[in-house]
C-alpha cells in the first residue's frame, strides 16, 4: 500500500509540473499575440471582447479554437 502511495504521489508531481510548463507558455504566446495586435494596429478593423473596429471580424473566441501554430 505504501509503494502505491508513493508511486500516485510521483505521478501527480509530473502531471503536474507539465500542466505548469503548459500554462507558462500559453502565457506567452497570449503576450505575444497582445504585442502583434497592438503593433499591427489591428484594433483598427477587429474587436476583441467588444472593444475596437467594426470592420474585420470579432477575434474574441480565437484562442479557443484550438488551431496549431
Amino acid at each position: 500500500m505504501k509503494y502505491i502511495f508513493i508511486l500516485m504521489i510521483g505521478i501527480w508531481m509530473v502531471v503536474f509540473s507539465f500542466g505548469a510548463k503548459f500554462a507558462q507558455g500559453e502565457e506567452d504566446l497570449v503576450a505575444k499575440g497582445k504585442e502583434i495586435y497592438t503593433q499591427k494596429k489591428c484594433s483598427m478593423c477587429h474587436k476583441i471582447e467588444g472593444v475596437g473596429g467594426k470592420m474585420g471580424p470579432d477575434l474574441s473566441d480565437e484562442g479557443n479554437k484550438g488551431r496549431e501554430p
